[in-house]
């Protein structure tokens, strides 16, 4: 199951907008118990060295399989089993991409002046299909995505993006447009339309089936990132010209367009709800500030602002959503968080921690608010109370994520240790 982190993947002036979207679940439930710690137990740990980590991600719904991004000089993904984490089952090198399923993944390389995408067996680590796309330009290398079924890659690179099949190891079709190097791609959730943007801030999208070029935008005028919102044909593209667009991907309409003042802008899109976090001065004062629009009407619908504990401080709050798509959580770099109504558009909870906030995650099976701060806690609140439930210390804490199935917490430091919590029932 990939989560939607771009802003982790690049640098602050490069970084692109960040996408959530609430999926149904179940409904939801408090855990009430007084200690949390009651619920869980430290299951297994493993400290990786020379590690670099600074992003998490599950490989699939099965809560098995996970992923550990490290950085330079070792860019590449740790893959571990839940099961056994004391030896990461893999090591995969360089900066690519999984497949929806967990199975596969893709990495681009340029060798001997080919523009080469290969793709490996997670387990296994075995290639299982090379992709040659022609006499490389440069060394830059492009985009690689995905369908929703895995069963085709799409690799752009200068002026064309290759469709792949893994069935039959064979190009299906080569979608060509006028166009610098690729800089992202997205298939939507059908797998029936593709979305490129490329380093001069154009957007392309393209029928799968057909081959057609559907349109071509030019809201931006800098390297750009587009990603279409899951189970819709809406498209939001951001470029580090500061500019941010919604639109269809089939009629070309623009519904939205928004002129940011940071250079970093967050995103996210629940039912008719367009939300945006950015920064804005006011009074003197730096503050991170959360919008929301409706999307219908096109208008701004209300507004939420924290203020910067660093006066010189000018960028964005985080935001993370409930599985439900009914609750949201908003904290910049202070020692505040934000709980928000999302369809009513009013706050619920203000929180307030002891220490600068790191990150917050919701366990997606119940109301469970978890916030990892600078001071080596984790805390965990009832979001529906706003009442903090336990406070755990866990040294240099920079991830944290729970398991699709809420029954596992993954823990990673900067020190490269890595610990799988068991939640109890």
């Amino acid at each position: 199951m990939q989560k939607f982190r771009f802003a982790l993947l690049f640098l602050l002036l490069l970084t692109p907008l960040t996408i959530s979207h609430a999926q149904t679940t179940s409904e939801s439930q408090v855990i009430s118990v007084e200690n949390i710690e009651e619920l869980m137990r430290q299951d297994v740990s493993h400290q990786m060295e020379d590690a670099k980590i600074y992003d998490m991600d599950w490989l699939s719904d099965s809560a098995e399989l996970f992923a550990v991004y490290n950085g330079y000089p070792n860019n590449g993904v740790w893959v571990y089993d839940t099961h056994n984490i004391q030896e990461p089952i893999r090591f995969l090198s360089g900066n690519g991409v999984f497949s929806p399923d967990g199975k596969y993944w893709a990495v681009q390389t340029v060798d001997e002046a080919q523009q080469i995408t290969n793709v490996f067996d997670v387990i296994s680590g075995e290639p299982i299909s090379t992709m040659t796309h022609g006499a490389a330009v440069l060394e830059d290398k492009g985009a690689i995505a995905f369908s929703p079924d895995s069963s085709l890659i799409a690799s752009g690179w200068y002026g064309q993006t290759d469709l792949w099949s893994l069935n039959n190891d064979k190009t299906k079709e080569t979608l060509r447009a006028d166009s610098g190097l690729i800089s992202s791609l997205d298939f939507n959730s059908s797998g029936t339309l593709l979305v490129a943007a490329d380093e001069g801030g154009q957007i392309i999208v393209w029928d799968i089936e057909s081959g057609e070029l559907i349109t071509t935008r030019h809201d931006h005028f800098n390297l750009a990132f587009a990603v279409f919102i899951p189970n819709q044909n809406y498209v939001i593209s951001r470029s580090v010209d500061r500019s941010v667009t919604l639109f269809n991907a089939l009629t070309d309409e623009r519904l939205i367009s928004v002129d940011s003042h940071s250079d970093l802008m967050y995103a996210a899109l629940s039912e008719s709800r367009f939300i945006v976090s950015d920064a804005s001065v006011r009074q003197n004062r730096a503050y991170s500030v959360l919008t929301f629009w409706d999307i219908d009407s096109r208008s701004r619908i209300i507004e939420f602002t924290l203020p910067n504990e660093d006066f010189g401080s000018f960028i964005p709050g985080s935001i993370t959503l409930h599985s439900t798509g009914d609750l949201l959580a908003f904290w910049n770099t202070g020692e505040q968080l934000t709980l928000i109504d999302i369809s009513g558009g009013k706050e619920l909870h203000t929180l307030r921690v002891n220490a600068p906030i790191r990150g917050a995650e919701f366990s997606p099976l119940n109301k469970l608010l978890a916030l990892w701060t600078e001071a080596d806690t984790i805390q965990f609140w009832n979001s529906e109370t706003g009442e903090m439930l336990s406070e755990i210390t866990n040294e240099s804490v920079i991830d944290l994520m729970f398991s699709p199935d809420g029954t596992k917490l993954i823990t990673a430091s900067q020190s490269g240790d890595i610990k799988v919590w068991q939640i109890a029932a």
